[in-house]
């Protein structure tokens, strides 16, 4: 891993050559890729044909669209949610153990040069699993979609991922001093499924549970998505979930990376960095 870093370059470079790293790692399990593929197109199908069973949209009322149209953009936010959550997390998980991060860390390289080259990889699939979401859902499937609505969505993702990025970042930082695996990614998608609207209205559940979703970041994110791709499709109708999630942001992503510095501080006394 260091000869990576054996000549000056710049941190551009840096990241660029850490994201080739990944994909030619990645592109190395022909199988492995085939059955993601085939595991992103599953849900659409499983969902146009429950949607099919659903007859009384009723409980739909304060959105545009089908409950196939619903779920598909539930679907976009669980992604993203996961995404940023196991972004960080995953790559110190493996650095880590296969003994690699110690080395890593000692390069001439600053942190945040290597949690934004980890990312490349990520982001890229995710990028392609949420176009096989829209383009098969809206090309295949008959999906109603504003198209114009995709430039709306776009910083409420980017925003998403930037939420849940700190999280990833806070399971990292678990990681390191635990030497346990990450922990809140399962949690995260589970509690967006269940409690944030992914799948059914969040109007549908208890009043206290309510609140509960009210909490989650992946709400917002779902809301926003939603009112982009199914709504109005103007800023002002998808303003307040812009400016929710960029609080988030602004106040999670230094704070998790502050942490994450001192679990790697710690790692380095104690000499837990490169050992699993």
């Amino acid at each position: 891993m260091s000869a990576a870093f054996a000549r000056p370059s710049s941190n551009l470079e840096r990241v660029i050559a850490l994201g080739k790293r990944d994909l030619r790692v990645q592109l190395s399990y022909h199988f492995g890729q085939l059955m993601q593929l085939l595991a992103i197109a599953m849900p659409i199908v499983t969902f146009f044909y429950v949607s099919q069973l659903v007859g009384d949209d009723s409980a739909l009322g304060d959105y545009q669209g089908g409950y196939f149209e619903f779920v598909l953009i539930g679907l976009v936010a669980t992604t993203l949610s996961t995404l940023g959550a196991r972004l960080f997390s995953t790559m110190v998980a493996r650095e880590q153990s296969e003994g690699t991060l110690d080395a890593l860390l000692r390069t001439p390289t600053p942190l945040w040069v290597l949690l934004a080259g980890s990312t490349l990889w990520p982001l890229g699939f995710a990028a392609l699993e949420i176009g096989v979401y829209l383009g098969v859902g809206a090309g295949a499937l008959g999906a109603g979609f504003s198209a114009s609505g995709l430039l709306l969505a776009l910083p409420v993702a980017l925003l998403t991922v930037a939420v849940f990025a700190a999280i990833g970042i806070f399971s990292a930082a678990f990681i390191v001093v635990t030497k346990r695996g990450e922990p809140l990614g399962p949690l995260v998608n589970a509690a967006t499924s269940l409690f944030a609207g992914a799948l059914f209205p969040v109007a549908l559940l208890p009043g206290a549970l309510q609140v509960v979703g009210r909490m989650l970041p992946s709400y917002y994110a779902i809301e926003g998505l939603r009112e982009a791709l199914l709504g109005a499709g103007t800023f002002a109708s998808v303003a307040d979930e812009i400016a929710i999630l960029g609080v988030m942001a602004a106040v999670l992503l230094p704070l998790s990376v502050w942490t994450l510095s001192q679990a790697l501080r710690w790692g380095r006394i104690s000499g837990t960095l490169a050992s699993f």
